[in-house]
């Protein structure tokens, strides 16, 4: 099963990446794979299993793909752009570069590869349903670009003149991090969600996706010839994510 608008973000001053519920409290965290500091930038985007996460300023070329439970590196890619933000899309993690073009990783085949959709001067990307709709930023103005025959329909969306950090989305909404608040919007600007951060903490970037629940593994103990133990192992469940009903066991 999967769970509804799972939300992650970055936090540059815990140097990790940390789950938070719809109210904003933390409910998991783990280190972010490389070295990082406060100052750097970085981007994470949510595929179906995983984490992909780039440090801009350390390793712009580096795209590292982590677990999202418990933050192990399941793989690592050196790629042949710098890369400004990263966004997944069936497969493929697209990738805006720092002279504002766009180009897409396939994750099967470790390829780059060019977008249909040309470039732009953009901070920021989150692909909705497909290359040929993109969501981009500037410094303080949110736009639905849809691409369609060469035209580029813009939807503007006040952020009340307050900073844009970071842009995500779980295929569907918009999400950004504005001056200590996430805000959720539809594709047609109307603001769905504003959730508060810690104003003591940092934040870089923001994930939001459909990720699996953590499944309970099933430990079974041999006692001896033909007797058996089997119970529920909780040692991979570092946070309050997995909910057993009716355990029985035999002791």
């Amino acid at each position: 099963t999967t769970l509804e608008n799972r939300i992650y973000l970055v936090n540059l001053d815990a140097a990790a990446i940390q789950e938070l519920d719809e109210a904003g409290r933390v409910v998991g965290s783990f280190p972010v794979p490389d070295d990082l500091s406060r100052f750097n930038s970085v981007s994470l985007t949510a595929g179906p299993d995983s984490l992909f996460y780039v440090n801009r300023s350390m390793n712009p070329d580096v795209l590292w793909e982590i677990d999202p439970v418990d933050g192990r590196v399941i793989d690592s890619d050196e790629l042949d752009v710098r890369v400004t933000d990263i966004s997944y899309y069936d497969g493929q993690v697209f990738l805006l570069s720092t002279g504002g073009s766009i180009s897409s990783f396939d994750l099967k085949t470790d390829t780059v590869s060019a977008a249909p959709t040309g470039s732009f001067f953009s901070s920021g990307l989150a692909v909705l349903d497909g290359p040929e709709q993109i969501v981009q930023y500037s410094r303080t103005d949110l736009q639905v670009s849809t691409f369609e025959s060469s035209n580029r329909v813009t939807l503007d969306v006040e952020t009340e003149f307050r900073s844009i950090t970071s842009l995500g989305t779980n295929g569907s909404d918009i999400w950004t991090i504005v001056r200590g608040e996430i805000l959720a919007f539809d594709r047609r600007g109307n603001l769905l969600d504003e959730i508060s951060l810690d104003p003591f903490s940092d934040y870089g970037a923001i994930a939001v996706g459909k990720l699996p629940e953590v499944d309970l593994d099933e430990h079974v103990i041999t006692l001896g010839p033909g007797e058996t133990k089997r119970d529920l192992n909780f040692g991979n469940v570092d946070q309050p994510r997995g909910t057993a009903f009716g355990v029985v066991w035999n002791d």
